[in-house]
């Protein structure tokens, strides 16, 4: 059995942080899901009842609780109604995050392969370092800045660069699902997941296309807000797998 280059125990681990975060989605999607049901079933028997947080404080040498925020269990229930893609958006995001960190660790491996004699790699992109000469083995340090200064590359110069970098095409269609993943991943994150104009014409369609609950490919279009489910989330996850074995093959 050949032994694993360490591009290909990161390209692993980076695969299996993919799995683990669509099982977390899975799990905390079902829970809220079956616990939904008890919320309605008690608050049916219990319609004035509420679920509260406390916290302790010392009053006079004895301690007792104040209440920081308490919701009645139909509040609970609306709340949790409209907005019961929250964890999977939270999970889509995050697993963009992976796969940006998962980029930014194979810069830090092939400037360190390139500039310790391991491997030639010609291609790689200009990055800006600020060396500290006065540091004991100051060159080990390259490889760590240039993972920070190529942390600041937009997520689809990243991609780019990375091909470019390994000498590596990545499928069209995926390189069409990543764009449109990082997309989505912005405006969730800076204009509350509501599509603009600029959002759309990023993915050179009339709409952002995504997988509802019905398992079905649904339009979003300018004003309307995505919509995340755990059925995009598996496409995501299946897309970035493939990627990373394209970019990092056995």
């Amino acid at each position: 059995m050949s032994v694993l280059t360490e591009l290909q125990k990161i390209r692993n681990n980076f695969q299996t942080d993919l799995r683990n975060w669509f099982d977390i989605a899975h799990a905390l999607i079902a829970t809220a899901s079956i616990g939904s049901d008890k919320v309605v079933e008690y608050m049916q028997s219990n319609p004035d009842s509420y679920y509260s947080f406390a916290v302790p404080i010392n009053i006079n040498e004895s301690q007792t609780f104040a209440s920081i925020n308490k919701l009645q269990y139909q509040k609970i229930f609306e709340i949790y109604f409209n907005h019961k893609g929250a964890i999977a958006e939270l999970v889509y995001g995050r697993i963009i995050q992976q796969w940006y960190d998962f980029l930014n660790q194979i810069i830090e491996q092939i400037v360190k392969e390139h500039i310790t004699g391991v491997k030639n790699y010609p291609k790689i992109p200009k990055l800006k370092v600020e060396i500290d000469f006065s540091i004991e083995n100051f060159l080990e340090e390259i490889p760590r800045l240039a993972r920070e200064n190529f942390d600041f590359y937009k997520g689809t110069e990243k991609t780019k660069n990375i091909e470019t970098s390994l000498e590596q095409n990545l499928d069209k269609e995926l390189k069409q699902q990543i764009k449109k993943a990082i997309i989505v991943r912005n405006l969730l994150e800076h204009n509350h997941g509501i599509v603009r104009d600029k959002d759309r014409a990023q993915t050179g369609t009339n709409s952002i296309k995504l997988i509802d609950n019905s398992c079905q490919e649904k339009d979003f279009k300018t004003d309307e807000k995505v919509q995340i489910t755990i059925y995009e989330l598996f496409r995501l996850k299946q897309v970035l797998y493939h990627a990373a074995k394209e970019l990092i093959p056995d």
